[in-house]
């Protein structure tokens, strides 16, 4: 009797098993959305505060950001947790949101003349905030987890 040569399959995750990035990436963007309702919880909270020493407009800018921050990695979050094809876009939607609206308000809003002092770590976690992204969702396992 001649036995056929064994071959290994693929490595692939087990069915409804979570990839490790993915599951990271999915805690860090929560992590991001409770910093966000934080961030609305205490520009309501300190309102009077925001609007007599710096501008009547600051408490309103920190408190829409704020919402916006809760609520932008909340689908991206539902798309990855339970795979499905669009998280990808959403995912990389919010990957870019979280970062964009912190330069932009870094470099364009804030007044202090020390705002840019440690730009270069920014930048630098900027940088490894996208690789990672890029890593936790383009991996060939973690591709196949998010077409289900």
């Amino acid at each position: 009797m001649v036995k056929k040569p064994e071959t290994t399959p693929p490595i692939t995750p087990k069915k409804g098993k979570r990839p490790l990035l993915i599951l990271l990436l999915c805690v860090i963007l929560a992590g991001l959305c409770i910093f966000g309702w934080i961030r609305f919880q205490q520009a309501i909270q300190e309102w009077s505060l925001e609007a007599a020493l710096v501008s009547p407009l600051l408490p309103i800018y920190l408190t829409l950001s704020g919402a916006f921050w809760g609520l932008a990695g909340v689908p991206a979050i539902i798309g990855l947790w339970k795979p499905s094809r669009w998280a990808l876009t959403v995912t990389w939607f919010v990957a870019i949101f979280y970062p964009l609206t912190f330069w932009l308000e870094k470099t364009l809003l804030l007044k202090s003349p020390t705002r840019l002092v440690n730009w270069q770590f920014d930048a630098g976690v900027t940088i490894l905030w996208l690789l990672f992204v890029t890593l936790a969702l383009h991996l060939p396992n973690n591709r196949r987890y998010l077409r289900g």
